[in-house]
């Protein structure tokens, strides 16, 4: 009885640790500008994949 629920609890963490939830994964993390006078606008494009198992729900987007 021990082994069985031995192997049910260390099957239910394996199982836990792979369900991984949204995971946004970048082809690239930075973009290079160059030099950029003041006051002009600029614009970069960011690509990346959901590599997650589930979706991804993007509510806002922020320059840092």
């Amino acid at each position: 009885m021990h082994k069985k629920l031995l192997v049910l609890i260390i099957a239910m963490t394996q199982v836990m640790v792979m369900a991984k939830g949204p995971i946004m994964t970048f082809d690239s993390k930075e973009i290079d500008l160059g030099k950029v006078n003041p006051g002009k606008k600029v614009q970069a494009i960011f690509k990346f994949t959901n590599t997650g198992d589930e979706k991804l729900i993007i509510k806002s987007v922020k320059p840092g």
